[in-house]
């Protein structure tokens, strides 16, 4: 059985109300599908979708524990990316490379052999 808070969530969830109304209109209800769903939001969301007690909204509970868990598992995987950007990641481009660099830059201006646009 679905909590109150899975009712009202899986009651006001927007694509699955769009698709309620989408599959009404298969024939299911010939006046107004639309109003017919929106009418019965939470009627819908507590109804049975199998003989063992599942409901609409139980299902979508179990959905978002699943969603939210592969949220964080991608916005932890994100952070880690984030540590790795090129400019950021001295193992891309390292202090070594930069410090050979600014050596390079420093005997050219030195010498005046080219312009490097700083």
């Amino acid at each position: 059985m679905a909590s109150s808070k899975a009712i009202i969530s899986a009651a006001r969830d927007n694509d699955l109300r769009e698709r309620a109304i989408a599959l009404a209109a298969e024939g299911r209800f010939d006046k107004n599908p639309q109003y017919f769903v929106e009418s019965n939001l939470f009627q819908l969301a507590s109804a049975p979708i199998n003989g063992n007690g599942d409901t609409v909204a139980s299902m979508y509970e179990y959905a978002q524990v699943q969603y939210e868990t592969k949220k964080k598992e991608l916005a932890q995987k994100l952070a880690e990316l984030e540590e790795k950007r090129p400019g950021a990641d001295p193992a891309s481009v390292t202090d070594e490379h930069l410090k050979y660099a600014l050596d390079y830059l420093t005997k050219q201006n030195a010498t005046g052999e080219g312009e490097t646009g700083i």
